[in-house]
């Protein structure tokens, strides 16, 4: 499962890229996109876990992983995001099981000069 999360994270960027949540957006630091991959990752596990009979310890594994490829490198622009938000934000996708609810990490940006206020979650 470790590596099924791994992959799930890199497709959720892709998928990112092809709807458009991960453009350029300053208000959206690395982290933000990192967390959106991460708990788009909770939500594949769900439905793997829900169609194939993963046993709990596989399922374990993708929580380690998560947690794991945190960081603690605050000051970095590329920072990831500490190991418990990295856990908690799959959890957030597993628990959901909704994508929508990813988009929680991601921050409303209008590009300047457009006159228009963003909306608040």
């Amino acid at each position: 499962m470790g590596l099924t999360f791994i992959v799930a994270h890199e497709y959720a960027h892709g998928l990112g890229e092809l709807v458009g949540t991960h453009q350029y957006n300053p208000t959206n630091p690395t982290k933000n996109f990192e967390l959106t991959a991460d708990c788009a990752a909770g939500v594949f596990a769900r439905h793997v876990a829900r169609t194939v009979n993963i046993p709990p310890r596989a399922l374990r594994v993708g929580w380690t992983t998560a947690q794991a490829v945190g960081d603690r490198a605050y000051d970095d622009p590329q920072h990831h995001g500490t190991p418990a938000e990295r856990r908690r934000a799959f959890d957030t996708g597993f628990r959901t099981t909704q994508a929508r609810t990813c988009s929680r990490y991601l921050t409303t940006y209008v590009p300047p000069g457009t006159g228009t206020t963003p909306a608040q979650p």
